[in-house]
């Protein structure tokens, strides 16, 4: 009975010290070639820094994938990556959440539960805007009409240096 008490004190301890408002600077990158990838991949990385210090792990959420952040926790620099098949990282806005600890903690907890992990409030947000895959064939139409007209001038030209000499 302690024991659950202390842990509730302790839990309550750290989301009261947690970072509320951390200021975020981010970019993203998202593949747009189909040709030669089998899953479209979403790249968000930046940097991260809380009033007090606060952020030391962080998760991404993208959907219902949950994914730890890689961090340097000299530059407060993080990088997250997700990859999907194309189809279900269609062409659209994306909204990548992260956590801390707490709201890690919090997330397993909705997910186990069944709840919307959308219900647990994130440290902040990157939303993404995705343009899509390039499903064009390698060799454009232009390209193949050009050629075409060329062999056939080729052809041309070849038969008749060859029967009117």
């Amino acid at each position: 009975m302690r024991l659950g008490f202390l842990i509730a004190f302790l839990l309550g301890l750290v989301s009261a010290f947690g970072c509320d408002n951390p200021t975020v600077q981010s970019r993203y990158y998202t593949s747009t070639d189909s040709l030669l990838s089998s899953k479209t991949v979403l790249i968000v990385e930046g940097r991260a820094t809380c009033k007090d210090d606060e952020l030391n792990e962080l998760y991404a959420v993208l959907g219902d994938k949950i994914v730890p952040v890689s961090r340097n926790l000299e530059t407060d620099e993080f990088q997250v990556t997700f990859s999907d098949e194309h189809k279900k990282l269609s062409k659209g806005y994306y909204h990548v959440r992260f956590y801390d600890d707490v709201g890690y903690l919090n997330l397993r907890k909705a997910q186990n539960h069944g709840q919307p992990l959308d219900s647990v409030k994130p440290v902040f947000t990157v939303d993404v805007y995705h343009g899509g895959i390039w499903l064009s064939p390698i060799v454009q139409s232009e390209t193949m009409s050009s050629l075409a007209a060329a062999l056939t001038g080729l052809g041309a030209v070849i038969l008749k240096n060859k029967f009117f000499k």
